[in-house]
């Protein structure tokens, strides 16, 4: 099986991690919430994984970087989302604690990447 650059960078990685305990997580929220916060989440960490995705295939480091800076924006609005999640008690901050680490980590190779991108 062919393997395509963008499977192996870390910020790929770490953000299909992302999706995956997103989807995990947004399970356990109420049913009445699948078209609102559930779908916002779900949507925001794909649009994180798929920009790095999109973006690798750009034919210049500049034209990457700017896929990277959404991936960036996304990976914001999911940290957000979460902070809702938190105080409309549809989640603690105790289930959140390892994917708020996950963002931190993610956000930080991302703003790295974007940096060597633009250098």
């Amino acid at each position: 099986m062919k393997i395509y650059n963008y499977e192996k960078l870390e910020v790929y990685k770490l953000s299909l991690q992302l999706v995956v305990t997103i989807y995990v997580l947004v399970k356990k929220f109420p049913k009445d919430e699948i078209f609102g916060l559930t779908s916002q989440l779900k949507r925001a960490a794909v649009s994180v994984l798929l920009n790095i995705v999109e973006g690798s295939s750009r034919s210049s480091k500049k034209d990457f970087a700017v896929f990277i800076d959404r991936s960036i924006g996304s990976t914001v609005e999911v940290r957000a989302s979460l902070q809702v999640a938190v105080e409309l008690k549809f989640t603690t901050e105790k289930d959140i604690v390892n994917i708020l680490e996950l963002i931190d980590k993610l956000y930080f190779k991302l703003q790295k990447l974007k940096k060597y991108l633009r250098s």
